[in-house]
């Protein structure tokens, strides 16, 4: 049993709604739906009754229900208690994806240090789509995140709030040909597909390069996809296929000749992905180091 299934259920009952519970919960209504049944078949008996329109809990999910709302109250006093100890001595925790953690995260946390001197963090990294969830449940006190207008992060503009703390730009490069073409050219042709190695579709990056290609008409065959950068880049530099990777990563191999731009200057602009990283933090946090890097954020553009 996982405590969010609990959550789920309880928000179920309260709303008689799959549609607003899966919403408030930011998750699909199929995936919403499978967590439910999930429930039902870990207790052995149908809690919930569908034939009624909305939905309504049977005799056995109020009974399920009344342990549930007792038991989350138990481990949520429990679990206060614990993160009250834990913020006196670990400070902020935050979360956020395995390449702004590596590419990004360590030069903008040493200025942030430098202004925040006493600040103490404890970095997480996971898929968007569970930070985002880890945020919203008060797992965590902050969310590092790429954004595209094109594919926004929708977080409750009431309850939360971020700072844009940075950009980032997604580059098309190829390791070069003999005289300095790239191997695996932009745009390509129908009959012969540039080989793609795909950010992973389910993640922010990967979507909107996705629209990109399909915008500017580009021909690409996938023969790789990750979810992270870093191993497009080792596969980019071993002449495996075109990689969209942060400026930042890949700026020393296009420096010394080992990557080129695989899009030619007509094209070039037209197949940059540009994000802006964000920060965000539920407004009601009380921890105080929160409070300070917010203030020193504020103040410095950090």
């Amino acid at each position: 049993m996982d405590v969010r299934w609990l959550e789920d259920f309880l928000l179920l009952a309260a709303s008689r709604s799959f549609a607003r519970a899966a919403a408030a919960r930011h998750v699909s209504q199929a995936a919403f739906g499978r967590r439910i049944k999930a429930i039902e078949a870990w207790v052995g008996v149908p809690l919930i009754d569908r034939s009624e329109f909305p939905v309504a809990l049977t005799a056995q999910g109020v009974l399920f229900r009344d342990a549930a709302e007792a038991a989350l109250r138990a481990l949520t006093d429990v679990r206060e208690l614990l993160r009250g100890q834990a913020a006196a001595s670990l400070g902020v925790t935050l979360v956020t994806g395995r390449s702004l953690a590596l590419n990004f995260l360590p030069p903008w946390f040493e200025r942030l240090k430098s202004r925040v001197p006493d600040l103490r963090a404890r970095v997480l990294t996971t898929a968007m789509p569970d930070g985002t969830l880890m945020l919203v449940e008060g797992g965590v006190d902050f969310l590092l995140s790429y954004w595209n207008e094109g594919i926004p992060l929708l977080l409750d503009g009431g309850e939360f709030e971020y700072l844009s703390v940075g950009r980032e730009c997604l580059l098309p490069v190829s390791v070069p040909l003999a005289g300095g073409a790239p191997r695996h050219a932009l745009p390509g042709l129908a009959g012969a597909p540039v080989h793609w190695l795909r950010v992973a579709e389910n993640t922010r990056q990967g979507r909107v390069v996705g629209q990109l290609i399909d915008a500017q008409g580009l021909h690409l065959q996938p023969v790789f996809e990750a979810d992270f950068s870093e191993a497009l880049a080792e596969l980019a530099l071993r002449g495996l296929g075109v990689a969209w990777l942060p400026r930042r990563l890949c700026e020393p191999p296009l420096a010394d000749g080992r990557l080129v731009l695989a899009a030619p200057p007509a094209l070039a602009a037209r197949c940059e992905a540009h994000f802006e990283i964000r920060l965000y933090r539920r407004r009601s946090n009380a921890n105080p180091q929160v409070e300070a890097v917010w203030r020193a954020l504020r103040a410095a553009s950090v």
